[in-house]
């Protein structure tokens, strides 16, 4: 009877040992999103304003042609 007992329990260990896995792996995949996701924005605001710099000089362009 103990052999059958020692067997599940391995089994389940394993299984534990499995899950903790997958759940560092979604950690990290969780914090590789969170880095991309913060340079996207620091992007995308840097854009924005190079956007805005473009536009302020080209209406000051306009301006001084006329």
């Amino acid at each position: 009877l103990t052999r059958p007992q020692g067997v599940v329990a391995s089994r389940v260990d394993g299984i534990k040992s499995r899950i903790d896995d997958i759940d560092n792996q979604i950690d990290r995949k969780e914090r590789q999103l969170t880095r991309t996701e913060q340079a996207l924005k620091d992007k995308f605001s840097k854009l924005e304003g190079t956007i805005g710099k473009m536009k302020a000089q080209q209406t000051s362009m306009g301006q001084a042609m006329g």
